[in-house]
């Protein structure tokens, strides 16, 4: 948004000194841009980082499904390994001690896929709750947002009023010069 410092110039200096309406003018069309800068590089970057969160959301995401996959296919090879070692059992005595062993370092594997299952759904929760504050915090900039522009609405009103004020007080001094120069010309007469 461009700030038309020149047309706030304008219609100020009709009420007031031109170098007082030009400093008016120049003040309000800074504060105004620094406003408007202010709101855009806030809403920036809140999006940027609500932006990158998602992304990084989706990053863990696809690598939790890519890691499901895998496990997946794990527990599918370590059932089927399971399957062939009690077959291997129930025909061959000499190799309980290896099925033993196989057993213990499956249900080793198991325990650690529970561990990462368990982080994976912190991670999640984790996630949910930044994501939460991170809609929090858009509703705040939209508050705020809101809140700036009725405080804007109420400047530009005051500006207003000061102008139909400044109008008027011209008015009386006007008519207040026109009398003393009727007195001063009936005083000489």
């Amino acid at each position: 948004m461009v700030i038309d410092t020149l047309s706030i110039y304008e219609k100020l200096k009709e009420s007031m000194d031109p170098a007082a309406a030009r400093k008016v003018a120049g003040v309000l069309g800074e504060t105004l841009s620094q406003v408007e800068r202010s709101m855009r590089e806030a809403a920036e970057d809140r999006l940027s980082r609500v932006e990158q969160t998602l992304e990084k959301l989706v990053q863990v995401t696809d690598r939790h499904s890519q890691e499901i996959a895998e496990l997946r296919q794990m527990v599918r090879e370590n059932t089927e390994a399971i399957a062939e070692l009690r077959e291997v059992t129930q025909r061959n005595t000499e190799a309980i001690a290896e099925l033993r062993d196989a057993t213990q370092r499956n249900t080793e594997a198991i325990a650690e896929l529970r561990e990462m299952t368990q982080r994976n759904t912190e991670a999640i929760a984790e996630l949910r709750e930044a994501t939460q504050r991170n809609t929090e915090a858009i509703a705040e900039l939209r508050e705020a947002t809101q809140r700036n522009t009725e405080a804007i609405a109420e400047l530009r009103q005051m500006v207003r009023e000061n102008t139909q004020a400044i109008a008027e007080l011209r008015a009386a001094v006007r008519e207040l010069t026109a009398t003393t120069q009727r007195l001063e010309a009936d005083q000489q007469d």
